[in-house]
């Protein structure tokens, strides 16, 4: 489906396009009005009438056409390029002129059979009127579109920080740290995401706004100035890109399993899925699948966190390693 053809279906399109179709309606009405015209006894106070309606009835066309195209333009500035949109409007102009080219074969249909139309007394505008107007319009519709591509480009330049926020990536963080892959995934995509934005206090907002959880701790303070942003990305990057931490973390959340019984059994259920996802995060992003390499990492992980903090701290700045 065409963007076109989507953003019909969106407010506030949607009701300016349903106002369109009702104009076209009303017209489509008058154009039957003026078919159905008597030709072998033509009434010139029928028809003047009938055409005072149609040209009402255009008039309000072209104005909820011109709605419409400016919605769709603040929506999508390229949407004139589109053959959807193409036709669109080539059918609008086919019911425009349909009807001006009705009201002018009556009004020759007049002169043949000596009828002075228009008379003095006529209130509503020449066929060649209608045209001049329909012409008039059709060229600030235009000019309209010209103008809503100008200001899209001003703003475009003036504020280069506008990612679109459809696409905007999410990080959760949960409770272990074990969210190495997932933090991975939404750093690339985060990545891409802002690759536009020049500022780097604009990119530190967006971050603000596109993680959740205890990630968000960690830099919810830091003000929006450019520095801070290099400060957030080192505080993400040590605790959930570190493959250091994010194994210690899994380690950890292994030895203190533990499952309480209850309804269902589904606190059961979700201690153990937990594990799982667990353990298949040790296989796939740490190389140590179930058997002797894990055991191995799990004793040093006992004995490891059982010695005193100076000389954790001494053997990690020895070694540049938690092991």
């Amino acid at each position: 489906m065409s963007d076109f053809m989507n953003l019909i279906t969106l407010k506030p399109t949607m009701s300016i396009h349903l106002q369109r179709k009702t104009a076209l309606i009303e017209l489509d009405s008058k154009f039957q009005m003026l078919n159905e015209l008597d030709t072998n006894k033509p009434s010139i106070r029928i028809f003047s009438r009938i055409e005072c309606e149609v040209n009402e009835a255009l008039h309000t066309l072209e104005k909820t056409n011109s709605t419409f195209i400016s919605s769709l333009v603040k929506a999508n500035p390229d949407i004139e390029l589109e053959d959807s949109f193409k036709e669109d409007q080539k059918y609008i102009r086919s019911e425009q002129f349909k009807c001006i080219n009705a009201i002018e074969a009556y009004t020759e249909l007049l002169t043949v059979k000596g009828i002075n139309y228009p008379s003095d007394s006529k209130s509503g505008l020449d066929p060649s009127d209608l045209a001049d107007i329909l012409k008039q319009t059709t060229q600030l519709t235009n000019k309209l579109i010209t103008k809503q591509d100008e200001n899209i480009d001003k703003i475009l330049k003036n504020n280069t920080s506008g990612a679109p926020k459809p696409s905007q990536p999410y990080f959760t963080s949960r409770q272990i740290d074990a969210d190495f892959a997932a933090f991975k995934d939404f750093w690339s995509r985060f990545e891409h995401f802002t690759k536009k934005v020049v500022s780097p206090s604009d990119k530190l907002e967006w971050l603000k706004s596109s993680i959740k959880g205890e990630a968000h701790n960690l830099i919810k303070n830091l003000t929006l100035d450019d520095s801070n942003y290099s400060v957030a990305v080192a505080k993400l990057k040590a605790k959930y890109l570190n493959p250091e931490v994010v194994k210690h973390s899994l380690l950890q959340s292994v030895l203190n399993f533990k499952c309480e019984s209850g309804q269902r059994y589904s606190k059961v259920e979700s201690a153990v899925n937990c594990l799982s996802n667990e353990l298949e995060d040790l296989k796939n992003i740490h190389v140590l699948d179930i058997g002797v390499e894990l055991c191995n990492e799990l004793l040093r992980e006992i004995l490891f966190y059982r010695l005193p903090a100076d000389i954790r701290l001494g053997l990690i700045d020895a070694c540049n390693t938690n092991y």
